[in-house]
């Protein structure tokens, strides 16, 4: 401990008779610092900061201890001769660039109804000044509090907090919680925070900072910042609890006056608060003229002022670019005019510059006993024309309660609305956004962006989803989640809870009755460019409902009956597609949004043509000149319902009997309407060698583009490529002579040998297009003393090691068929990161019906390339499919 001369020691002990000295029962509190130099170079590496309350002094050998933080009783003859807490710790940043942790918490002595408590450890309004590098944060693990910080003052435009940062880029505070906070100061430009930002350029972070129980008094008047000047940082994972902020100017929660050209607020929590303010108050920051980001933030409590109030920022000053999005307020909200305009907004209680692109305001909203009806007020907002309600494609989805005279919008809900422009062939959309309220049917982007909701649907979970589709329908993650502790308003889902999530199902061509009978509306709008005429008419997409999942991911009670309900009224076989057009059944458990159409069953005829380098297209029945073939079975009609089997495209080859197989051909998309019209409206190429495409391909793209009048599927093959294809392997254990026959189907569906190999005593390759046939069609001996069986096996591996899985134990399984398994056996193996192996054993080479035809296979391979249902269930990517067709001979 700090020794004082006896002569010093007589003249300070008279004044201590006099002061508060703080000993409790239990002893005397120190102020007590370490110097921890952890690689001994003789330079500290930080300060260690601890109070204790011992009946002894605490041992000078170890720690530098003090009774007081700062002593004014010493008079300034005999100051510079003695050292306090203050003293020390002050001197001790100004010559170390180091940091100082806390290793307890630190109780000042508070105040009383009176004022300060002139206690040795009053605070005294000594806050420390943080230089460039300099720190000060709890220990590792930690976080310890300060508590009782005291001052007041009358005096001009001083400022307080309890550190003051100078400038510089680094260093600061954070992971410290600070309770029982009185800083009371009435003097004009006076300023009251934790932290005093007031002298140089700052762009650090603070971060990691809890206030609580506290009251805060001045011009400018924040718990965190009273007043940050050129400041040009982030406030991050700030919590304010139960905090007053009362500011003759400028007062927020976190922040009074933020002076600078960029500034950064994320999550952000303030409880029961209350901030007043006679010129400019807001839930979170006062007043700002720089550019500013909110996120993930939010403010409970009352804001009130005489002039601005605003429920996140009373005022900004300037053109630069505003942004808050994902924040929520709840309390009540209550302001004045400028120039005889209300200056109140439940966001922004005014700007001083007219609305431009440089504002981005959504995703946030307000619940309160008020009347504020508007995100942004004053009047200055609005010069060019903005309409609140209207909104932009930056400013949208911001809600309020209905209150008093303030009544819903409408029901809440999905409503996708877009512009379709007619005037090139009715196929390029102008605009299309989604807005939380039904608009009008009268011009196409008459936007209901932001509004009013019912309390009802306010305090569900709809709410939570409709945020949460902003975000996940952009590639951001899911925020926010109902909660019954916030009267059933969103909040943030913490790491352990499931958002709730939005499930959209709508359906097509319902009459009015049937939709009022199932509760649906028409949420999806196209307004068509008119070609008689100018202007625009609005034709309803589809009608539907919106609804959400709940905490464990499944839908709400009674959505699954309403489905099948809209199913059974749409049709038999109707099918519920996702928005890519895949049919669908709901999981257990939904992670995302879900926007679906239920449609009905469509019939389709299919119509195969060949088509010459001169684009001469023909039938296929009157082809002569070509001779083509099929490998997968000719399907000359096709119905799109939910229980269809699945029904491959087939390929089309073109062969010579003296050479066997030469081209896969190409194939050109056509629809046709009931009167034979060509539909335009749907690509119309599809990829070389038409691999993993079916009849459900096709119908699906037809529901994603809106196509409802198409009868008749028109094939139109050309453009003969040779394909790259699987390989069909042939080895033998020792060297014998076989002959493979590749087989597929004519034009008229009959079977026809398309190629015959002579295999030679080495093993060799083949490319076989999927839906081939083969068969052995004779073995001869070409060693003697062995003797062949009449038997042989045909074996399909499915390797997808090679692309980056590991490798597990080789899965084998017999087939009782003529095909390597079922669709569905083969899609749970190729969902799987491994090789796999299917054989067929016991092939007569005598019988001509065992071919073994690869048409499964081919299935198998679409749904696995299509179904990423099973690549998340497997947890494993669906890589290209690497084909070994191996033929194996027995001995005896």
């Amino acid at each position: 401990m700090k020794k004082i001369p006896v002569f010093q020691a007589l003249f300070i002990a008279g004044l201590l008779a006099l002061s508060a000295v703080s000993f409790a029962a239990e002893g005397t509190k120190y102020f007590c610092f370490k110097e921890v130099d952890e690689d001994d170079n003789s330079t500290a590496d930080r300060l260690e900061f601890r109070q204790v309350v011992s009946q002894v002094e605490p041992d000078e050998a170890e720690e530098t201890c003090f009774v007081y933080w700062f002593n004014e009783t010493v008079p300034s003859q005999v100051r510079d001769n003695m050292t306090d807490a203050y003293g020390y710790v002050s001197g001790w940043l100004g010559s170390n660039m180091a940091s100082v942790v806390l290793k307890s918490d630190i109780a000042f002595a508070g105040h009383t109804e009176s004022g300060c408590t002139g206690a040795p450890d009053g605070f005294k309004g000594k806050y420390l000044e943080l230089n460039e590098g300099r720190s000060i944060s709890s220990e590792d693990g930690k976080r310890y509090t300060i508590s009782g910080l005291c001052y007041q003052s009358i005096n001009g435009n001083d400022g307080i907090g309890f550190v003051s940062i100078i400038h510089g880029s680094s260093g600061g505070i954070s992971n410290v919680k600070f309770s029982d906070v009185y800083f009371s100061l009435t003097g004009d430009g006076s300023h009251a925070g934790i932290v005093s930002l007031d002298f140089e350029y700052y762009s650090n972070s603070i971060r990691d900072i809890e206030i609580e129980d506290s009251y805060f008094k001045a011009d400018y008047a924040g718990a965190l910042f009273g007043y940050a000047k050129n400041y040009s940082g982030s406030i991050e994972n700030v919590a304010v609890k139960n905090v007053t902020v009362d500011g003759n100017h400028h007062a927020g929660a976190v922040a009074g006056y933020i002076e600078g050209s960029s500034s950064t607020l994320e999550n952000v929590a303030v409880t029961d608060g209350k901030v007043e303010g006679e010129i400019n108050a807001g839930g979170l920051v006062g007043f700002t003229d720089g550019s500013i980001a909110i996120t993930k933030s939010y403010y409970r409590g009352s804001v009130s002022s005489k002039t601005r109030a605003g429920g996140i920022l009373g005022y900004v000053e300037g053109n630069g670019s505003i942004d808050i999005n994902n924040t929520f307020t709840k309390g009540g909200i209550s302001g004045g005019s400028v120039q005889g305009a209300s200056a109140v907004g439940y966001i922004i209680g005014q700007t001083s510059e007219a609305y431009d692109n440089n504002v981005t305001l959504y995703n946030n909203y307000h619940f309160g006993e008020d009347g504020v009806e508007l995100g942004v007020g004053g009047e200055e907002f609005y010069q060019n024309g903005f309409v609140w309600s209207e909104g932009s494609d930056k400013i949208y989805a911001n809600v309020r309660n209905a209150y008093g005279s303030l009544t819903a919008t409408g029901p809440l809900g999905y409503y996708k609305n877009e512009e379709y422009d007619c005037s090139a062939g009715c196929g390029y959309v102008n605009g299309s956004y989604v807005d939380f309220f039904a608009g009008e049917l009268g011009q196409p982007l008459n936007r209901h962006a932001n509004g009013i909701a019912s309390i009802v649907d306010m305090e569900s979970g709809l709410l939570a989803a409709l945020l949460n589709y902003n975000l996940e329908s952009s590639g951001k993650d899911a925020l926010w989640i109902s909660n019954t502790e916030n009267d059933g308003g969103p909040v943030f889902a913490s790491s352990s809870a499931k958002p709730n999530h939005l499930v959209v199902v709508q359906a097509q061509g319902l009459s009015n009755e049937q939709k009022a009978n199932l509760g649906l509306v028409d949420n999806y709008t196209r307004f068509v460019t008119d070609l008689n005429s100018e202007g625009y008419y609005p034709k309803v997409m589809a009608s539907g409902f919106s609804t959400y999942t709940t905490s464990d991911g499944s839908l709400v009670s009674g959505a699954d009956a309403k489905i099948e309900s809209i199913k059974e009224a749409v049709g038999s076989g109707a099918i519920l597609s996702d928005n890519n057009g895949y049919e669908i059944s709901l999981p257990n458990e939904i992670n995302s949004y879900f926007v679906g159409l239920v449609v009905p069953p469509s019939s389709y005829d299919v119509v195969y043509k060949y088509c010459d380098s001169q684009n001469n297209c023909r039938d296929f029945e009157d082809v002569t000149t070509t001779a083509l073939g099929f490998l997968t079975p000719r399907v000359d009609s096709f119905v799109d319902e939910s229980d269809a089997p699945l029904q491959l495209v087939p390929n089309v080859v073109s062969y010579n009997e003296g050479f066997g197989l030469e081209y896969v051909l190409n194939y050109e998309l056509e629809l046709l309407d009931e009167n034979g019209s060509v539909i335009n409206g749907l690509a119309s190429t599809t990829p070389a060698g038409m691999e993993f495409w079916s009849f459900q391909d096709i119908a699906q793209n037809i529901r994603i583009a809106g196509i409802s009048d198409a009868k008749t599927i028109v094939l139109k093959y050309s453009s003969a490529t040779y394909g790259n294809y699987p390989i069909l392997a042939i080895a033998n254990p020792k060297e014998f002579d076989f002959e493979v026959d590749i087989y597929g189907l004519d034009k008229n569906s009959s079977m026809v040998e398309m190629i015959e190999s002579s295999a030679s005593a080495e093993p060799y390759d083949l490319q076989l297009p999927y839906g081939a046939g083969i068969k052995v069609s004779s073995i001869g001996k070409y060693w003697t003393g062995y003797k062949i069986k009449d038997t042989y096996s045909v074996t399909y591996l499915y390797d997808a090691t090679k692309n980056g899985c590991s490798a597990p134990e080789l899965d084998s399984s017999g087939v009782e068929n003529l095909f390597f398994g079922t669709v569905d056996a083969l899609v749970e193996k190729m969902g799987e990161c491994g090789t796999v192996k299917w054989t067929i054993s016991d092939l007569d080479v005598n019988k001509a019906e065992d071919l073994v035809i690869l048409d499964s296979v081919k299935k198998a391979s679409f749904i696995a390339q299509k179904n990423t249902a099973i690549q998340s269930r497997k947890n494993c990517p669906l890589f290209p499919i690497t084909l070994l067709l191996i033929i194996t001979c027995p001995l005896i």
